[in-house]
Parts: C-alpha cells; sequence; structure tokens
C-alpha cells in the first residue's frame, strides 16, 4: 500500500466532521508556502507532508515535529524549528479552528 491510500484508509477512519473540516481546509496551498519558502526538494516535501499527516491523524504530538523535521529532511536544528513553527501556526491552529468552526454548525444544526 503507497502513502496516498494509507492516508485515504487513515482519513476513513476520522470522525465525519473532521473529515469534513480537512476538505474545507486550505491544506495544500499552506503547505506548498511553506515548502516553496524554504526551497524544499522534493524527498523533503514529501518527507515533511508525511509528518503533517501523522500529526493530523494522531500518530504523532506536534511537540515531535522539530526533531522528526530535523531527522527526516536531513536539515539543521534551527532551519527544522523554523519549519515547525509555521507548520503550527500557519496549518495546526487555523485546522483545529476549521475543525471547531463545523463541529459547532453541526451542533446548531
Amino acid at each position: 500500500m503507497n502513502t496516498l491510500e494509507q492516508n485515504t484508509a487513515r482519513f476513513t477512519l476520522l470522525p465525519v466532521d473532521i473529515q469534513e473540516a480537512i476538505k474545507l481546509f486550505d491544506y495544500d496551498h499552506r503547505l506548498q508556502k511553506v515548502h516553496k519558502k524554504h526551497k524544499l526538494h522534493i524527498d523533503q516535501s514529501v518527507a515533511l507532508e508525511a509528518l503533517l499527516a501523522d500529526i493530523i491523524f494522531g500518530d504523532m504530538k506536534s511537540l515531535e515535529l522539530t526533531n522528526n523535521i530535523e531527522k527526516d529532511l536531513r536539515i539543521e536544528r534551527s532551519l527544522a524549528a523554523e519549519i515547525a513553527l509555521e507548520i503550527n501556526s500557519d496549518i495546526i491552529l487555523p485546522l483545529r479552528e476549521k475543525i471547531k468552526e463545523v463541529q459547532e454548525t453541526e451542533n446548531t444544526i
């Protein structure tokens, strides 16, 4: 099973409201900005996307992100910390807000 198939399978296991929030969230565009800003190579971009998926699917804690970025992307600690901060502030936190928004909307219906 390839990564896309694995993520699709993991996605279907999420609660429906979280699936909806992820679908409505501008995930790809935000991640592309990080890739371009830091001029990541294709293998680094794929590794970063896999790490982010692990956080979203609950297989990794946000606190582990810097260490895993450093290791998986094979970059310096300072750059890994900068990328982790961007991922947290530009993707993870806004996604959490989108999830809350979707859940509140569903609770008012």
